[in-house]
């Protein structure tokens, strides 16, 4: 139940006004994913903040509510927190959509007049990134529904020890994945910050 790492800035860079054609197509597209991969990241950011108070939420529950009663009809704020990262994670799917759109925006761009070195390689880039964030946000809604299901066991009349003994494991394993899609996450933000900087930056030169 808790977050392993923070996910890294992400800068964004202005439009250089005045420009038409391919570059200007591209400094567009460029500009969307600057915006987007800075807004992903603050959800990422803000999600992984919710895990880490999961679990006080959790310990509350337990020590103040002996008989689970607030696990049984939904009031235990445990709740409210896999309710909010789960509005958080289709925040992320609509990020991961409009990289998606990005990437195939930027494949349809005219290379004649675009530097294509740092053209492919935010592609190559947006390509891994949209891969991964499709995998994790599959991994994450399962996960959350694997915790409320979890959280509702335990207010069942026939959870023993082992009811929660191995929710718990089954849930720390869980969290493992989550941590490794997360690191793997971090990693191919940093690679896309690069790639959407040095595109940039070309692409100032050559509309300059």
């Amino acid at each position: 139940m808790k977050k392993y790492v923070m996910i890294g800035s992400f800068i964004v860079f202005g439009l250089l006004a005045g420009c038409n054609g391919p570059v200007s197509q591209a400094m567009a597209v460029t500009e969307s994913v600057g915006t987007v991969g800075e807004e992903l990241v603050a959800e990422l950011n803000d999600m992984a903040v919710a895990e880490q108070e999961l679990q006080a939420a959790f310990e509350k529950t337990m020590e103040e509510d002996e008989e689970l009663e607030s696990m049984a009809d939904g009031s235990s704020s445990v709740f409210d927190n896999v309710e909010e990262r789960r509005e958080a994670l289709e925040q992320v799917e609509e990020y991961h959509a409009q990289l998606e759109e990005d990437y195939l925006d930027m494949a349809e761009q005219d290379m004649d007049e675009l530097p294509d070195k740092e053209v492919e390689a935010l592609e190559n880039s947006l390509e891994e990134v949209t891969q991964l964030l499709s995998e994790y946000t599959s991994h994450y809604e399962d996960a959350l529904s694997e915790q409320e299901q979890f959280f509702e066991s335990l207010a069942d009349e026939e959870a023993t020890y082992e009811t929660m003994k191995s929710g718990i494991d089954d849930i720390a394993s869980t969290d493992e994945e989550t941590a490794e899609f997360v690191l793997q996450l971090d990693e191919q933000l940093i690679e896309l910050e690069n790639h959407y900087g040095a595109l940039n930056s070309a692409l100032e030169e050559d509309a300059s």
